[in-house]
């Protein structure tokens, strides 16, 4: 083990070496800093109800790739959603082939229709998975009764206590009385 320590005291600059000199680290640094990414915001989610039991929903969102090359979003946005009496509800959501490409720093608009179940305005706990052709996925995670958009941590932490209580939660009947007995 000395003989490690022995090998950075001799020369401290062995591990810029190892990195590749100060080029290197630049280099990945500035890999790092210009990779691609998204910037994705709800603007609006509009419900038609159509046949029974389908509707129309229109979800709008802007999209903005945030790093220097251009890239393009796959043409299915990933949804799941989980509602307290229906269960969950995944599908994916088709992006129209004129909105795919994303330039640098360019903001889009895009909305998202899919004919669906009715119970999509019943689900409490939304995720929209917008992958790319370059660069990585960007999943935004929403609380539907203020629209909040939730970290990853939130997100899950609030999802599992509402799974937790779906499951094993009592359902209180109106008649029902301290002693446990129903009228």
């Amino acid at each position: 083990m000395n003989w490690v320590i022995e090998y950075f005291t001799d020369d401290p600059l062995k591990p810029l070496y190892l990195l590749g000199g100060a080029g290197g680290i630049m280099y990945w640094y500035d890999r790092f800093i210009n990779r691609i990414r998204l910037r994705v915001h709800l603007i609006s989610e509009e419900y038609d109800i159509k046949k029974y039991p389908y509707m129309k929903v229109a979800s709008r969102f802007e999209v903005e790739n945030i790093g220097s090359e251009k890239t393009s979003l796959i043409p299915t946005v990933g949804f799941k959603g989980y509602s307290y009496e229906y269960g969950d509800n995944s599908e994916p959501l088709n992006v129209p082939e004129d909105v795919r490409a994303l330039e640098p720093f360019q903001p889009k608009t895009i909305t998202l229709t899919t004919k669906t179940k009715s119970n999509y305005p019943f689900l409490f706990y939304r995720a929209f998975k917008f992958r790319l052709n370059r660069g990585f996925a960007k999943t935004i995670r929403i609380r539907k009764e203020d629209k909040v958009v939730l970290n990853i941590f939130q997100y899950y932490v609030e999802l599992l206590m509402f799974l937790l209580r779906r499951r094993y939660g009592k359902k209180v009947s109106p008649g029902y009385r301290k002693r446990g007995r129903s009228v």
